[in-house]
């Protein structure tokens, strides 16, 4: 099979993707992922905050009214003992009732309390963490601008690598085109790599990750020049 096309676009392609990683590696970039990342996080982070506040803040607002109802029966319960008609089964009864108002009562204002901390707390993460994503974006954007200046100098030298590989492919079998792409999609580079025989074509080892093949795979590669790496998957051809 002949290969001698596909490694001559192979070489032009990945000359073209050392390039991008060389920019990519660029301290600008990495600061712009980054801070991307960063704001990304706040933003889902503030999502989640603000569900969680709403619900204290609800709890709070439930437990407060339910709070102030349970003031308004003791006031009640206050003015009832203020008059002089009752009978001291009577009092007796209102007496006792209000003792568990109070006690009950104290409760609800430790809860009440509780929830309001609770609330106020969550609140006062959803402003910070704002601030936060507010930064992180306002740092992405100075990255960018420094990392936009460092791509327009690079740019001539990505577009004339991707010219020189682009010129290659119409001399490609497409079948082989069509392997290699599937290949480099996975992130294989190079995808199409010599086998490697260590007894002079009796046995291959894959040149990307050196394992050896099977008898199958030794046989395949003998009889049609390339194979399938059984462990890393990439084409290996004869050479």
């Amino acid at each position: 099979m002949e290969l001698s096309n596909l490694l001559e676009y192979q070489k032009a392609d990945v000359a073209l993707r050392n390039i991008i990683v060389e920019m990519h590696k660029d301290k600008s970039y990495q600061a712009m992922k980054k801070y991307r990342e960063q704001f990304e996080q706040a933003k889902v982070k503030n999502e989640e905050i603000e569900v969680l506040a709403n619900k204290a803040l609800s709890s709070y607002e439930s437990a407060l009214a339910y709070y102030e109802a349970n003031v308004k029966q003791i006031e009640k319960l206050v003015e009832k003992l203020s008059n002089d008609d009752l009978s001291e089964d009577d009092e007796l009864a209102l007496v006792e009732e209000l003792e568990e108002k109070k006690t009950a009562i104290a409760e609800q204002l430790k809860r009440v309390n509780d929830l309001k901390a609770n609330a106020d707390r969550l609140f006062a993460n959803y402003r910070e963490n704002g601030a936060n994503a507010k930064q992180a974006k306002e740092n992405y954007q100075k990255a960018k601008v420094a990392y936009d200046k460092f791509k327009a100098e690079n740019m001539p030298k990505r577009a004339e690598a991707e010219k020189a590989r682009d010129a290659l492919k119409g001399g490609v079998d497409p079948a082989l085109m069509e392997k290699y792409e599937k290949l480099t999609a996975e992130g294989k580079y190079p995808a199409f790599v010599p086998a490697m025989s260590p007894d002079n074509g009796k046995t291959y080892n894959c040149g990307a990750c050196g394992m050896s093949q099977s008898g199958v795979t030794n046989s395949e590669i003998n009889d049609k020049g390339i194979a399938y790496c059984e462990s890393c998957h990439r084409i290996i051809y004869k050479y």
